[in-house]
């Protein structure tokens, strides 16, 4: 798939479950103490949003099982996108 076209998708399906996951993480914030561990893993992905959100706009950048198959043989993260983690719904991305 060319690097536009995922784009393309990812624009479409992948987006606004973006947007209405950072508006969920973001009133979860506002109902918990700034001391809450889970106050600071929100905080931690807010703070890194551009990075977590550039695939949006950047079809070049893969989110393929491939590479973790690859590197990760007998690993944590292959049992993890064995349990459908990693799913082609979203991103457009297929193995």
């Amino acid at each position: 798939m060319s690097p536009e076209a995922r784009k393309a998708i990812r624009q479409e399906r992948s987006k606004p479950l973006v947007v209405t996951y950072e508006a969920w993480l973001r009133e979860q914030r506002a109902l918990l103490s700034s001391k809450s561990e889970i106050a600071k893993a929100i905080n931690y992905t807010l703070d890194r949003w551009t990075a977590f959100t550039r695939f949006l706009d950047d079809g070049r950048i893969c989110l393929s099982k491939a590479l973790v198959h690859g590197y990760g043989r007998g690993g944590i993260l292959m049992g993890v996108f064995r349990r459908g983690v990693s799913t082609p719904i979203g991103t457009g991305v297929t193995d």
